[in-house]
């Protein structure tokens, strides 16, 4: 809830404690972005249970994937949506942005394909660095998928 001057002020501070006082500071906080820039080491919480409390570099290093967005004209069809059932697709004035993950440069190159089959103008393809949002939602999206799988065992005995 802090303007733009006294977030900059209290990220200084931090900073300036941790690093030149050789401090140790607990941050609690919603600002993922302000985490990643202050933060060496990260817990991840969901729930009251720590799924993960370990360095910022290998946290961000698990997750880091092949994450692409790729920007084609035009909208995707239904069945062409079904197909791309992974990725996260977003329209905008004309334009679709579709967010996923690919294993190699191979599946790069097959989906790429795809696309000019489509006849859809690919504008930009961008891989994507990891981030501590990205992770995140990652591992929150992980455990929602693994509570899903145990009610559904219970569920089904």
């Amino acid at each position: 809830g802090l303007d733009i001057q006294a977030a900059l002020t209290v990220k200084s501070w931090i900073a300036r404690l941790a690093r030149e006082e050789g401090k140790t500071v607990i941050l609690t906080t919603h600002q993922l972005d302000l985490a990643q820039d202050l933060c060496e080491r990260v817990a991840i919480m969901y729930k009251g249970q720590i799924l993960a409390n370990q360095p910022l570099n290998e946290l961000l290093y698990l997750f880091e994937k092949n994450r692409y967005q790729i920007k084609v004209r035009g909208e995707l069809t239904s069945r062409q949506q079904e197909q791309l059932h992974n990725w996260k697709v977003t329209y905008e004035e004309g334009e679709t942005l579709l967010d996923g993950v690919l294993a190699d440069q191979e599946e790069l190159h097959e989906m790429l394909t795809d696309l000019h089959m489509w006849k859809l103008p690919i504008l930009s393809v961008n891989q994507q660095e990891s981030d501590l949002e990205n992770v995140f939602v990652q591992m929150i999206s992980q455990k929602k998928e693994e509570q899903r799988n145990e009610l559904d065992l219970v569920n089904h005995r």
